[in-house]
């Protein structure tokens, strides 16, 4: 693929992204290939041409489309289930985001996105959200609904606890580097099933966790939840 960007005249860069820029590759792992295309080219032309040469080439079993602000992800699917994400970028908007790694292949770096900050707080201001979700689900015996509520909250305590360690808060990208024992406070979260008292221990440890990272952001709140 980078062989045949460097010969397409459409294409003036090409940058590795994903596990591939940071080598941590694996068996598992997803070929993650930005292409920025040139201040003339024709984006859906490109990505016409492009997605007819994988399909000729490799054992394409379907593929989507991701739309992004300056640009278009191809995501292929093949027949050895490796997923191949080709973005197409236009020229102006084409770079790294300044958070995760981009490694240019050919071309210039090209301009440096905001990546969208991650705010903590907005985190568990979502968090507070999902427990609410969660009450009411329970007491309305909507068990797979709150499971699906005290899943979300417990996202919202990953991603705040992956930004403190310095890890990659999207995704659970950094989860497994976490401490252990943070992990093991984890374990208390996951139901065992969907009974309501599988549930609600899971809930109930989520809120002790959610309480906890209250104090890191405001001392009023703090003292209202003390009274209760």
């Amino acid at each position: 693929m980078v062989q045949r960007a460097s010969r397409d005249e459409r294409i003036c860069g090409a940058a590795l992204v994903g596990s591939a820029a940071t080598a941590s590759e694996d068996e598992f792992s997803d070929i993650d290939l930005a292409l920025r295309l040139s201040p003339s080219a024709s984006l859906h032309s490109v990505v016409d041409d492009w997605t007819e040469w994988m399909r000729s080439e490799q054992s394409v079993v379907t593929s989507m489309d991701v739309q992004s602000d300056g640009a278009l992800y191809r995501v292929f699917l093949l027949a050895s289930t490796l997923q191949v994400d080709l973005s197409f970028w236009e020229h102006d908007q084409y770079g790294g985001n300044g958070r995760d790694a981009f490694v240019v292949l050919f071309g210039e770096e090209g301009v440096t996105r905001s990546a969208g900050e991650f705010r903590a707080s907005s985190a568990l201001d979502m968090a507070w959200l999902y427990a609410l979700h969660v009450r009411s689900a329970l007491a309305r015996g909507r068990v797979w609904q709150a499971l699906y509520m005290i899943n979300g909250l417990r996202d919202q305590l990953v991603a705040v606890w992956s930004q403190r360690a310095g890890e990659n808060p999207s995704q659970a990208r950094g989860i497994d580097r976490l401490a252990p024992r943070q992990l093991h406070r984890l374990e208390a979260t996951v139901p065992f099933d969907t009974t309501t008292a599988s549930l609600r221990a899971a809930f109930a440890a989520e809120i002790e966790l959610l309480v906890q990272e209250i104090p890191e952001l405001t001392a009023v709140l703090t003292a209202l939840l003390a009274d209760r």
